[in-house]
């Protein structure tokens, strides 16, 4: 019964995709993640507008671009109290502290070389846009890789995991304050970084606003060709009928950190306590330079 209950929870909190399901309690052995960098660069924080709402027992959130060129961060509330924004301009070496409820779920990605037009704040990017506004009211358009959190889960944990089960467009990482496992997924933040971690078949060219040649991401399988055995969908939807594959391997081998595929929750599944005196980094980039919260 309690494999079962945990099964049935944990379905409640993992939402990189409609496929996005985790298989089992084997969750709970909280796999070690890989070590963050430790050059000594510290990014600045953004000041946030005031005076902002009131959220009652609030967590933060603070996200942090190392990347050495503009990202829009999206931010997408799936249950309870979200942020002020669910969108914005982050310029390289810069950190925005966002607040969200005790219990809030949700995903966080970053999108890139996106051209919003200032008036209307609507306009494309190369990767992650979101029906083609700034303030997401949509998961972003694949490929992108996710950070996903449930703050308040199974056993009064608080959940997270970097997802690649939609591609990957960006290195990222997580840093639990103060104390945690700290997932990472990095490779050169550059096309040919994608390249040498996405099989051919699987790369995507950036079609907005106005190039055709760039390699922007790298696809899911699932998303590529839609198919069961790779989106672990209909007489695939289980453990023991949809595993790794040839295109997810690699995605693995880069990132052993991160969900591949839908089942992959054995070593993709981090957790801490619960409470305001834990608080969360997500940074783009992370072999940019070394961050930290507070």
């Amino acid at each position: 019964m309690a494999i079962l209950a945990f099964g049935i929870l944990l379905a409640t909190w993992c939402f990189a995709d409609k496929n996005h399901v985790p298989s089992s309690a084997a969750s709970t052995a909280f796999p070690t993640s890989t070590a963050l960098p430790t050059n000594v660069s510290i990014p600045n924080f953004l000041p946030p507008p005031s005076p902002l709402p009131i959220i009652p027992k609030n967590r933060s959130i603070t996200i942090t671009n190392s990347c050495p060129y503009d990202l829009w961060p999206a931010v997408l509330t799936t249950n309870n109290t979200g942020p002020y924004t669910h969108g914005f301009l982050l310029p390289p070496q810069k950190s925005l502290q966002l607040w969200v409820s005790h219990d809030w779920t949700g995903r966080i990605w970053a999108r890139t070389n996106c051209s919003f037009n200032d008036s209307t704040s609507t306009g494309p990017c190369f990767t992650g846009s979101c029906g083609n506004v700034l303030n997401c009211t949509l998961s972003g358009a694949p490929p992108t890789t996710l950070v996903e959190f449930n703050l308040l889960g199974w056993q009064n944990l608080s959940y997270w995991d970097i997802s690649l089960v939609n591609g990957f467009n960006l290195p990222i990482g997580i840093l639990p304050f103060p104390s945690g496992p700290r997932p990472v997924c990095q490779w050169p933040s550059d096309p040919q970084g994608i390249k040498d971690h996405c099989p051919q078949e699987l790369w995507y060219y950036a079609d907005a606003p106005a190039s055709y040649t760039k390699i922007a991401g790298c696809m899911s399988a699932c998303d590529r060709y839609g198919d069961a055995k790779y989106c672990c969908t209909g007489s695939k939807n289980s453990p023991k009928r949809c595993g790794p594959t040839r295109f997810s391997k690699p995605f693995k081998e880069m990132c052993p950190d991160a969900y591949t595929y839908a089942f992959d929750d054995r070593t993709s599944t981090f957790a801490t306590n619960t409470g305001q005196q834990w608080s969360y980094e997500v940074i783009f980039c992370p072999g940019s330079s070394r961050t930290r919260l507070h």
